[in-house]
């Protein structure tokens, strides 16, 4: 259900942008970004930082898209998302601390090592997903970066999930 809520403003603005404009579809995007967030909230019990962060951003950047007139907030959010995550993950990997077994440690148990691993490329990966937005957005047209937004960077992370899913199994403690 995290997922789905997590997912769930990327397809609203998605479904916003076809019928409006990519400004409308930002403020509904930043609404539905904090509908999200406490969902998340209420439900857990706990502040999960991925979507709290995540929605501050898009407050911000949503904010600054709708107050300025100027669509290149909203288009940049993602670069600089990612780019947060990516920092923090790698960060983490240098000081030894496994940051995404905090994430994940429910659901997989595995050694510290192995937990760093997975941190150092869950790390490279945000970054990999900071370049690509800056890519699509700087050289593609607006309607195609929405749907890239959607139907491109959405799938790359499931792949990338999947693709890591091997490692876990073979390292899982059971």
């Amino acid at each position: 259900m995290k997922q789905a809520l997590e997912f769930f403003p990327l397809i609203v603005f998605f479904v916003a942008y076809q019928l409006t404009d990519i400004i409308t579809a930002t403020i509904i995007l930043t609404i539905t970004s904090f509908i999200s967030f406490g969902t998340i909230l209420f439900y857990s019990k706990k502040i999960v930082y991925m979507p709290l962060i995540s929605a501050l951003l898009v407050g911000v950047f949503g904010f600054l898209t709708w107050y300025l007139d100027n669509p290149i907030f909203i288009k940049i959010k993602p670069t600089i998302l990612n780019i947060l995550f990516g920092l923090i993950l790698i960060t983490a990997y240098f000081c030894k601390k496994p940051l995404m077994k905090f994430i994940l440690e429910q659901a997989f148990k595995m050694d510290d090592h192995n937990w760093l691993v997975l941190t150092l490329r869950w790390g490279l990966f945000f970054l990999f997903l900071a370049l690509i937005n800056e890519i699509v957005w700087r050289n593609f047209s607006e309607n195609f970066w929405v749907n890239f937004k959607v139907f491109g960077m959405l799938p790359i992370t499931i792949t990338f999930t999947l693709a890591q899913m091997p490692y876990m199994m073979r390292h899982q403690i059971k």
